[in-house]
């Protein structure tokens, strides 16, 4: 009885192939003598539309600037939910994307295998954020000419588009943009931010810092007679001029946008004064300077430089006196089942 309970209420739902299926099976039951002991639902019920079941996590942002986009959607019938799972770059769009259904006890662990990389996090974020999140990644997709991957079209039906617009990050919702700037017990040292498991790993992307490093390399290691303060004013030069090409207006603004959303994830893990910190930075951002008079752009150009050199150091065998930055770990794409 408790079945045919089910499938009449199935029976009497939206999907038509469910429900038509559902009438089968209720007149199978029947030829047994089986009957729902339940009054079908009402027509006004039966109208009413699904509204889906939807909870947004978002990772950290990686080195690299990617973030993974986690959509977690319960199954209308009460079976096990459908865990979506989106790489996404902060300008470039959608990386990888990926679908499955997980057992409910499953869910808890994949979320928490997101922590293990160093500087791991995970956070649950409002999901109308996480609508307009995924509709951005899909607008910088397609600006970037790149490929909306298959099965991502579930996502964006079940999800659905955002109800609210967000002219700003919704972290400016949680701490306030003004009394950050103002404040002076906010953190505003870059290094000291680059020294945590959360910022060590940002990076300009390797490839485009190598003939910077050549540069600086000629410059510091010039065959003119020279002194020590004189050829560290050549690298400066050379760092203030990578800072600028590597970083340029568009640049900027997306190292903005990873600052922004790595504050939110920050806020959310009750890591508020490394937020604070990271939303100031932000915040300079923003202020129309160019990347090299601007402390963390800067930082960011200087530490990708050193770690080319490192790297070279490495491979000819050669030590290298200072401890470099790590090159920045990606999450892997979390699909599980």
């Amino acid at each position: 009885v408790k079945a045919a309970n089910q499938l009449q209420a199935i029976a009497h739902g939206a999907d038509a192939a469910q429900s038509k299926l559902a009438r089968k099976a209720l007149y199978k039951l029947g030829q047994q003598n089986i009957h729902p002991d339940e009054a079908p639902p009402k027509p006004a019920d039966i109208d009413q539309p699904y509204v889906e079941q939807i909870t947004f996590y978002a990772t950290n942002v990686a080195g690299n600037g990617n973030q993974m986009f986690i959509y977690i959607a319960e199954d209308r019938f009460g079976g096990s939910p459908h865990f979506f799972s989106a790489l996404v770059h902060h300008g470039k769009g959608i990386q990888a994307f990926g679908s499955n259904k997980v057992a409910r006890k499953d869910i808890a662990p994949s979320l928490e295998s997101l922590k293990q990389n160093r500087g791991g996090m995970v956070a649950e974020a409002p999901i109308d954020y996480g609508r307009f999140l995924l509709a951005e990644a899909v607008a910088h997709t397609k600006a970037a000419k790149g490929i909306v991957p298959k099965g991502f079209s579930e996502l964006i039906g079940r999800v659905g588009p955002p109800e609210h617009d967000y002219p700003e990050a919704y972290i400016y919702t949680l701490l306030d943009a003004k009394e950050i700037a103002t404040d002076m017990s906010v953190g505003r040292d870059g290094a000291k931010l680059f020294d945590t498991d959360f910022f060590t790993g940002w990076l300009i992307d390797l490839e485009k810092v190598v003939e910077w490093e050549e540069k600086y390399w000629d410059a510091v290691k010039t065959s003119l007679v020279l002194e020590h303060h004189q050829r560290l004013k050549r690298g400066d030069a050379v760092i203030d001029e990578a800072a600028d090409a590597l970083l340029d207006a568009t640049e900027l603004k997306r190292l903005k946008r990873r600052l922004e959303e790595e504050a939110l994830v920050l806020h959310l893990n009750k890591e508020t004064e490394l937020a604070k910190s990271a939303l100031y930075h932000a915040l300079q951002l923003d202020s129309g300077k160019l990347a090299h008079d601007m402390e963390f752009s800067r930082l960011m150009t200087l530490r990708s430089v050193h770690l080319v050199m490192a790297l070279k150091a490495e491979q000819e065998g050669e030590p290298e006196e200072e401890t470099e930055p790590e090159e920045p770990e990606t999450p892997s794409l979390i699909i599980p089942g």
